[in-house]
């Protein structure tokens, strides 16, 4: 399913109350379902050592759930990267992903070592 999320306008309305002041898009129904997860898994193919233009959007626009009050605080999550050489820029990538789950306040599950069965 292909979700419409419009990009963050620096409003800072966030900084005052634990609210987006867009909210005629699809970010809102996707909000509901990261505080109401026990978990979140988000992953990102590597475009030019860095995660899809997308799923920056999607970063940017959850900025309200951080900024007055950690709304997912707690949660386990989960990073993964993919790309299809290696030294690719996979590590970056898979490092920006935790970067903003831990902005969020939750507990990235450990990695396992590449030779080593999940």
């Amino acid at each position: 399913m292909d979700y419409r999320i419009d990009y963050c306008t620096s409003c800072n309305q966030c900084l005052r109350k634990p609210q987006c002041s867009i909210e005629d898009d699809d970010m809102v129904q996707l909000a509901d379902k990261l505080q109401s997860a026990d978990a979140i898994v988000s992953g990102s193919p590597v475009y030019f050592r860095n995660v899809t233009g997308r799923l920056k959007v999607f970063m940017n626009r959850t900025r309200w759930l951080h900024m007055k009050k950690n709304l997912l605080e707690g949660k386990l999550g989960a990073a993964i990267a993919h790309a299809a050489l290696r030294k690719c820029g996979q590590e970056m990538t898979q490092l920006l992903i935790e970067g903003f789950l831990l902005s969020h306040g939750l507990h990235i599950v450990e990695a396992c070592e590449p030779n080593r069965p999940i």
